[in-house]
């Protein structure tokens, strides 16, 4: 045995907050709660999740940078071997923003310590941090990423309808991240 029970039960008990344990996530899908983390680096990608209740488990790694990847593998398991409330498609609706508007978007954003930007490329916003992510909008300020499945993101205008920042909701969570150009 590597770890004890004691040890493992330790280990996946939040620390920091609800979703965050000692050195592993904590993501609730319905009323089961399951352990997790991913990683990327040059040229590849991974990510495992397991069950705290049902044995069901998945570790996926791929030669590649498209994130999406792994959770469309992930899914399929979950959906194959039907784990309860792992996985339910969203449908959504893709609108096209006017241009006054998209170019507003664009620039550099603080994340915590972090900095990514939002760039354009024939037209169309593409979140550049770590990996590139072309932005979907279903509203002229809401949009997700296919490669951040579960997250929304909101883009925020102060009273001058000037874009201060952008509001990204995961789970439970809520982070700001700062327009600083």
């Amino acid at each position: 045995k590597v770890l004890s029970q004691q040890m493992t039960q330790l280990r996946l008990t939040p620390y920091i907050d609800s979703a965050a344990a000692l050195g592993v996530f904590i993501v609730k899908k319905g009323a089961s709660k399951y352990f997790s983390h991913g990683g990327v680096d040059e040229g590849f990608v991974s990510q495992y999740f397991g069950s705290m209740e049902s044995g069901n488990g998945v570790v996926v790694m791929a030669n590649t940078y498209n994130t999406a990847l792994l959770h469309e593998i992930v899914n399929s398991v979950a959906k194959v071997y039907e784990w309860k409330d792992f996985y339910k498609p969203q449908l959504k609706k893709v609108i096209t923003i006017e241009t006054e508007i998209t170019d507003a978007y664009v620039g550099k954003y603080l994340l915590k310590k972090d900095t990514f930007a939002i760039t354009k490329n024939n037209n169309e916003l593409i979140l550049n941090f770590r990996n590139k992510s072309k932005l979907y909008f279903t509203s002229p300020t809401d949009f997700f990423m296919i490669e951040s499945p579960g997250s929304e993101q909101s883009f925020l205008k102060d009273s001058q309808n000037k874009v201060t920042g952008i509001l990204i909701k995961q789970g439970n969570q809520q982070h700001k991240a700062i327009k600083i150009e």
